[in-house]
């Protein structure tokens, strides 16, 4: 039964979590990148930063969507106390896929680290890329 619930939340949690992050690079690409550009080749440690607080604002809402099936008792983890605190530590464990393995999900959250791990993946991929492209227009503009 945990399954059911499970996997309709979370594939919409994926959803969002994937176009806030899609915000946030948009967000950066027309307003962070801009601004910064007199600094040419040294403004991309700065779009690097500037993207760590996408991805901890994705690791958070998937950190709210398992207590909130906690809550609702369709999971559990096993190994901490269950805090929005533990829930962050966990969630970011899984997103970047880390796998520390000191804290086991149980229930509906078996399926949402499955997933978060897959997400996490594909978002940390993502920033890759665009910073690879970043980098490849710094240094075009700094060659002509």
């Amino acid at each position: 039964m945990n399954e059911v619930i499970a996997l309709p939340v979370v594939l919409c949690t994926t959803a969002l979590v994937a176009v806030l992050h899609y915000i946030g690079l948009e967000l950066v690409s027309q307003r962070l990148i801009p601004a910064l550009h007199s600094l040419g080749k040294r403004r991309l440690p700065l779009v690097i930063v500037s993207l760590v607080p996408i991805h901890l604002v994705g690791i958070a809402v998937f950190a709210g969507v398992m207590l909130l099936l906690i809550a609702g008792g369709y999971g559990d983890l096993a190994g901490r106390d269950i805090t929005f605190g533990a829930l962050l530590y966990f969630s970011g464990v899984c997103y970047t896929s880390l796998g520390f393995g000191d804290v086991v999900p149980l229930g509906a959250l078996e399926l949402v680290s499955i997933v978060e791990c897959v997400a996490g993946l594909v978002l940390i991929g993502w920033s890759a890329s665009f910073t690879y492209l970043e980098m490849i227009a710094v240094w075009d503009a700094d060659d002509s």
